[in-house]
């Protein structure tokens, strides 16, 4: 923190701390009601499945209201970062959000990954972080879980949850309106109508586009890069069918035809340390020697191969239904179904020069079928129980063209222009679980929950030669069909053998299963007073590397991770809630941590996946809001994370040496984070009330990768976002002007290193403009 402090923007930030946390509705209020929700309204979550007020969960929770996110402009869960304390962000060179909570959370390229931190829209999961595009439109709140969550909301949630509520319909009629015109010709207009249908059918759709010119200019060239094109739509239908049984469909979609963002190289580092030997890769080395690598941090800088289109075309819809039937007075049976389909391409330049070194297609093609059935209700006043049962079927395709012309990664000296990485799996999920929440006094209760998880995935894939004149051969053709996307045209060339020098199609299975568990006390002394104590654990299971392999054992998965977690929190509202006051110290046992690793190959050093036996993490929160006078607030969120290996832990590093990492902090953990936002209001006139505001983030510095290798060294940095304008006494009206990292801070939040050169995933450079809401 004291880095922070003595940095001029970080003291200008002091004026504008504050999270969001205390503006939240409740689930389905309408919007008229949202309109008058006041500073002090209570925050109602569904953290355990069930509305219930925040002071009342024994879990650590940020929630952020969907009228506070439309101010502060957050549109996608990457901007969280600026909401919750203790969450990170990072893109993957293939585009793949990264979302990790107190240090946990997995770096995967694949589409098909499965994250530490699951994201989910009414319950509903989306098992894979592309899928989670279009999950921030029109949302009532956001909920933020912290820990383990792997009882009431499945396996892959060691690092935490976070669980969008959609707005919901209405019984009269409403709709809103919200457009914004900004920097680099952002146009970004969407909106909602509710109302109802019948006298038992209600209905609400919502659409949202995003549009944005280029914002990274070449190195090298008059050219530029970045365009944003994306658009989404939901629509909700309510029915009550009887007085007992009502549904809730859920049917969206949407589309991103964005440019791929390129990465800003750095230097050169080849992936075959060995001399090069052939005359593509002594002119490939020669060329990337001699680029001109920026020096400055500039957040626009990047380069590609000119007459080259990187435009994605990812596509994904869904369809949900929510089924409650009322058995009794005090139980409810609920159904969630989910299918969903998403279908990515993403062209990237590897190499992130305008020499033509090495591309990558991805394509994807994923599909989560799932089912869920519980019981839950109140055995009398003081006992609450949950008992269900959990299926899901998941299809995977991953189809990578990568064309490494010229490259410095050979087989034997031997020169070829590039491999098509085949990755299909297909995993299947059975769970059951259950919960009990006792009340052993009018101040005291306990609650215990588990969750059996069985996971079976079978895998096929390998690494096929892409063909071409200057194509190896260690198989003949044999076309693959797969996912409708490509067709490795010389078959594959994956090693099954390596005596007899036999390949083809690996295939392999990985069968997993756990017993997730909570169990938790808190105390209550007063209505808006709680001390707890939780301890849980959580499990995340195995994956397979998506890489270049010439030995089967190169596709060797790395093993189910878990969790134990140890957190004290006190929650306390004080003086009618003009203070508000949230803080936890946990403590977890990390066993097998999966995270990114490098494997040497034939082909040269390449990213696989590895298990880290033992690590730790240790830290604090604290959160706390002030409400001095009518129209103000003021709320400061910071964490404390330190996430280390434990023992003598050796990993092969990214050049190609052998480093013990033990006592090493995580990759993409920074030690110290801090978030807030606040917000003055008075009137102006009648009828009408003028308002300043603004945010801040801060994280503090750390690495991309084990090692210390400063070239992957992340520096620490602040954001800090302002607002300014006017809104009517009702809420209906709000306009405002907006600037983002106003200060134009240069920084990056990933480094990486796929091909043979190292580089940054920047950040956003200074964006100003104007939004415009109506809410009626």
């Amino acid at each position: 923190m004291k880095i922070c402090l003595l940095s001029s923007t970080c003291m200008v930030s002091a004026l504008f701390f504050s999270p969001v946390y205390a503006q939240t509705a409740t689930q389905g209020a309408s919007p008229s009601a949202s309109a008058q929700t006041t500073d002090v309204a209570e925050v109602v979550v569904t953290a355990q499945k069930r509305s219930e007020r925040v002071q009342d969960v024994p879990v650590s929770i940020t929630a952020a209201s969907g009228q506070q996110l439309r101010k502060m402009g957050v549109t996608s869960a990457a901007d969280l970062e600026r909401v919750v304390p203790g969450f990170t962000y990072a893109l993957s060179q293939y585009g793949n959000p990264i979302f990790t909570i107190r240090g946990v959370g997995f770096y995967e390229e694949a589409v098909s990954a499965q994250p530490d931190v699951t994201v989910y829209v009414d319950q509903i999961p989306l098992p894979y972080s592309h899928m989670t595009e279009g999950a921030p439109l029109d949302v009532d709140r956001v909920e933020v879980l912290k820990g383990p969550q792997g009882t009431l909301f499945g396996q892959n949630a060691t690092g935490g949850v976070i669980n969008y509520i959609a707005a919901k319909p209405t019984n009269d009629f409403h709709y809103g309106v919200d457009g914004t015109y900004g920097s680099f010709n952002e146009a970004d207009l969407g909106g909602y109508v509710s109302g109802p249908l019948t006298d038992n059918l209600t209905a609400r759709l919502a659409v949202r586009t995003e549009q944005r010119g280029d914002w990274q200019t070449s190195i090298t060239r008059d050219a530029s890069l970045g365009q944003r094109n994306f658009d989404e739509g939901r629509l909700l239908l309510d029915w009550q069918a009887t007085s007992r049984l009502k549904f809730e469909l859920n049917i969206n979609s949407w589309y991103d035809g964005s440019d791929t963002q390129a990465y800003q190289a750095r230097g050169y580092l080849p992936s075959n340390t060995a001399p090069p030997a052939t005359p593509q890769s002594i002119a490939s080395a020669a060329a990337l020697s001699a680029y001109p690598y920026p020096t400055s941090n500039n957040n626009r800088l990047a380069d590609w191969d000119p007459n080259t289109s990187f435009r994605r075309d990812d596509h994904q819809y869904q369809i949900s239904l929510k089924s409650e039937y009322q058995l009794s007075d005090n139980f409810n049976l609920i159904s969630l179904t989910n299918y969903t389909k998403l279908t990515t391409y993403s062209p990237v330049d590897l190499d992130g020069t305008n020499y033509d070194e090495s591309t990558l297609q991805q394509n994807g093609d994923l599909s989560t079928t799932s089912q869920e059935l519980r019981v839950e209700g109140n055995v009398n006043d003081r006992i609450h129980v949950v008992l269900g049962g959990y299926y899901q079927y998941d299809s995977t395709d991953d189809f990578e063209k990568v064309y490494f012309i010229g490259s410095t990664s050979e087989l034997g000296g031997v020169a070829f222009n590039g491999a098509n990485l085949i990755d299909d799996q297909r995993v299947q999920i059975g769970a059951g679980f259950g919960g009990v929440d006792y009340k052993l006094t009018d101040t005291i209760t306990i609650q215990g929950s588990a969750r059996y998880t069985s996971n079976d995935t079978n895998f096929k894939g390998c690494t096929a030669d892409a063909g071409g004149p200057e194509g190896w051969r260690f198989a003949p053709p044999l076309p693959y069909y797969n996912g409708g996307k490509g067709v490795a045209e010389y078959g594959c060339a994956t090693l099954l053998n390596p005596v007899t020098l036999t390949s083809g199609l690996y295939s392999s299975s990985l069968d997993q299963h756990n017993v997730a568990w909570k169990g938790s006390i808190n105390w209550k002394p007063g209505r808006n007073t709680m001390l707890y104590f939780t301890a849980s654990e959580g499990y995340k299971s195995g994956s397979f590397a998506d890489i270049p392999a010439i030995l089967y054992t190169a596709l060797t998965p790395v093993l189910q991770e878990s969790v134990l977690s140890y957190e004290i929190g006190l929650k306390a509202s004080l003086l009618d809630r003009k203070i508000e006051l949230d803080a936890a110290a946990f403590h977890y046992e990390y066993d097998d941590k999966q995270t990114p690793g490098f494997v040497d190959s034939p082909f040269g050093v390449f990213q696989t996946y590895i298990n880290i036996p033992k690590s730790t993490v240790n830290g604090a929160e604290l959160s706390t809001t002030l409400r001095p006078v009518s129209g103000f607030h003021v709320t400061v969120g910071v964490n404390y994370t330190d996430a280390q290996v434990s023992g003598a832990t050796p990993v092969l590093t990214a050049t190609g040496g052998t480093q013990d990492v033990g006592g090493e902090q995580f990759p993409l953990t920074p030690k110290w984070q801090l978030v807030g936002d606040s917000e003055y209001e008075r009137p102006l006139t009648e009828g009408w009330n003028g308002f300043v505001g603004g945010d801040v983030s801060y994280r503090s510095s750390t690495n991309a990768d084990f090692g210390g290798d400063p070239r992957f060294g992340i520096q620490a940095y602040s954001l800090v976002d302002v607002r300014l304008g006017i809104e009517s006494a009702d809420n209906g009206w709000r306009i405002q002007l907006w600037g983002k990292n106003i200060f134009n801070s240069n920084y990056w939040n990933d480094v990486l290193k796929i091909s043979d050169t190292y580089g940054r995933e920047t950040g956003m450079p200074a964006t100003f403009g104007i939004s415009l809401s109506v809410r009626r």
